[in-house]
C-alpha cells in the first residue's frame, strides 16, 4: 500500500486541472448544508421558529447528500466529472438512508462510553460509502460489517492521513474558512484513494459503477 505522502500526491495529480469544478462541488453541498443547519436562525419569517425546532433532524436530511459527496470524489478519482446535480442523486436510495442511520446510530452508541471508541469506530466505518457503492447488490449493514473488516489494521493509517491535512486546515481558517471550499476536495480525494489502495491490499480489482 502507498505510503500516505504517496496518496496526499496522487490526489494532488487528479485535481490538478479540475480545482473549479471541484471547488463548485463543495461550494453548493457547503452551502446547502449550512441553510439546512441553520435555516431556523438566519431567517427572519415565522418559518424561522418552526424550521429551528427541526435542527435536530437536520443531520438526517442530509445523509444522501453526504453519502453524494463521499463517492462523488471516489468516482471523480476514477475519471467521472463531478456534477453538482449528482449530490441529489441518491434521495431516492433507500439502502443509502439505512447506511446513514445506522452508521450514526453506532458511532453515537459507541461515543457514549468514552469518546475514543467512538472515534475509533468511526474510523471502521469510514469505507461503508464506497463499499456501498461498489457493491449495488449490497445493504446498509452489509457495508458497514465489510468496511470494519476492511479497516481492521489501518484505522491508525487512515486517522494519520487525515492528521496531516491540519496544517492546511489552520490556513484554511485563516482566510476565514473560505480555503475550506478546496481544502475538503484534497481531503476526500485523498481519502477515496485510501479506499482504493485498500481494495488493491486485498486484490480486489476496482469496479466501474455508474
Amino acid at each position: 500500500m502507498l505510503q500516505n505522502s504517496q496518496i496526499r500526491k496522487r490526489a494532488l495529480e487528479a485535481l490538478d486541472g479540475n480545482w473549479g469544478s471541484a471547488a463548485v462541488f463543495m461550494l453548493v453541498y457547503i452551502v446547502i448544508t449550512f441553510i439546512v443547519s441553520n435555516g431556523g436562525q438566519i431567517c427572519l419569517s415565522p418559518l424561522g421558529s418552526a424550521w429551528q425546532a427541526l435542527g435536530s433532524l437536520a443531520s438526517v436530511l442530509l445523509i444522501p447528500m453526504g453519502y453524494a459527496l463521499t463517492v462523488g470524489f471516489l468516482g471523480f478519482l476514477r475519471g467521472r466529472k463531478l456534477e453538482v446535480a449528482g449530490l441529489f442523486r441518491y434521495y431516492p436510495v433507500g439502502r443509502v438512508w439505512i447506511l446513514g442511520v445506522l452508521t450514526a446510530i453506532y458511532t453515537i452508541l459507541w461515543s457514549l462510553l468514552l469518546i475514543i471508541p467512538g472515534v475509533i469506530k468511526a474510523y471502521s466505518y469510514m469505507m461503508a460509502p464506497y463499499i456501498l457503492k461498489d457493491n449495488p447488490e449490497m445493504g446498509g449493514e452489509e457495508a458497514i460489517v465489510e468496511s470494519m473488516k476492511m479497516m481492521k489494521g489501518y484505522k491508525m493509517k487512515l486517522f494519520l492521513l487525515d492528521l496531516s491535512f491540519i496544517g492546511w486546515a489552520i490556513l484554511a481558517l485563516l482566510t476565514l474558512g473560505l480555503g475550506f471550499i478546496l481544502l475538503y476536495p484534497y481531503v476526500l480525494t485523498a481519502r477515496a484513494k485510501f479506499y482504493e489502495e485498500l481494495k488493491a491490499e486485498r486484490g480486489e480489482c476496482v469496479k466501474e459503477t455508474v
